[in-house]
């Protein structure tokens, strides 16, 4: 009796707190509140429709301590044409290149243009795009010696530094005809709340631009900016934690969680946690995928396993049992000949054996 309440306490699926509503107005037993729990933590439809996970709080990436040590690397599209952009984490310092297609080859040709002026970094950030997922891209990082990481898929915050750089570059381009004399404006404005340029950041000097400027600004100096740099870095931590961040609770190997799928959630494993920040390997239906913590829930439901049927047809249709016939007489064909004109040929397993008309006058009849 208990459990067919249940069943209409929870039968248009609505959430814990309205589920006791509804019970405590015509019902009680010892035990109700959390059997009704229990249900609905364990409702299969329920998990694959809730709402995302709640933010957490800011992940710092940690920062060098020179120019062109670490890099972040994205591709994007303005006008019908892609562009490559890099940006470095510690000046700020942009390039694009215009590629003419969208091959690994051609993205690592522009790379290794952006290598020859200003050096090979010690660290390259991307997505998991098929251009840096490809076997010529793992041979070019192992040519020249650094290492390429890669954060997790449909999480474009993970890669935030060139995400937002991309925004900066695309409003250039629409904004200005020229877009050189604009990106050179840009690295030579003083960023807010450093004091310095990208430019005398990543070249210790400003660029001499058509705008006027002193002389003693266009001569390199010595500073040290990666104090100011993370503590400007904690400062945008501190105001993006007031919105109402919430940490999310840690996940282990062989936990049953729920995958975000757009505004749907599917049920998947957890195979194994990735060296990085909230980065994890799930398994669901079958597949493998590499997901950041926000888009796993914990979950109470279990699937049910799919039944395989046991009725298996594993005859071969009449179509596929005709044989090939040699062209020349073979041992087969002789026996074959033997048997009187009224007997049907059969194989082992019993079909009977038809020799096509287009044969006919290379099978020997019986004398």
């Amino acid at each position: 009796m208990q459990q067919k309440m249940l069943d209409l306490v929870h039968e248009s699926h609505l959430g814990i707190v309205k589920c006791k509503s509804r019970a405590r107005e015509s019902m009680y037993w010892p035990g109700m509140a959390a059997q009704i729990e229990n249900k609905i933590s364990q409702c299969i439809i329920c998990a694959e429709v809730q709402n995302s996970n709640p933010k957490e709080p800011m992940t710092c990436t940690e920062l060098p301590d020179r120019p062109w040590s670490k890099i972040a690397s994205d591709i994007f599209v303005y006008k019908q044409n892609h562009y490559l952009l890099t940006v470095d984490y510690y000046s700020k310092w942009p390039e694009i290149i215009i590629l003419k297609d969208l091959s690994s080859l051609q993205v690592i040709n522009s790379l290794k243009s952006m290598y020859s002026k200003y050096g090979i970094p010690d660290e390259l950030v991307s997505d998991n795009g098929p251009q840096y997922a490809s076997k010529e891209f793992k041979d070019f990082t192992k040519e020249y010696e650094f290492t390429h990481t890669t954060f997790s898929p449909l999480y474009p915050k993970s890669n935030g530094q060139a995400e937002r750089m991309v925004q900066t570059v695309k409003r250039l381009l629409k904004k200005n005809t020229d877009p050189y004399k604009a990106l050179m404006d840009y690295r030579n404005t003083e960023i807010q709340g450093l004091g310095q340029s990208p430019s005398q950041m990543f070249l210790g000097r400003r660029l001499k631009t058509n705008l006027p400027i002193a002389a003693d600004l266009l001569r390199p100096k010595d500073n040290n900016m990666q104090k100011k740099l993370e503590a400007r870095q904690l400062q945008y931590k501190k105001i993006y934690d007031r919105t109402g961040t919430k940490s999310l609770p840690n996940l282990d190997t062989g936990d049953n969680v729920m995958l975000q799928d757009g505004k749907t959630w599917r049920h998947a494993t957890v195979e194994s946690k990735i060296p990085l920040p909230k980065s994890f390997i799930v398994s669901c239906d079958g597949k493998k995928y590499r997901r950041n913590r926000c888009m796993l829930k914990k979950t109470n439901s279990v699937k049910p396993t799919q039944e395989i049927s046991e009725d298996f047809d594993f005859q071969i249709p009449e179509s596929s049992a005709e044989e090939h016939v040699p062209l020349k007489p073979s041992s087969e064909s002789r026996e074959c000949a033997k048997q009187s004109p009224d007997e049907t040929v059969k194989t082992r397993s019993g079909r009977p054996v038809n020799v096509p008309s287009k044969f006919a006058e290379y099978v020997m009849q019986p004398v």
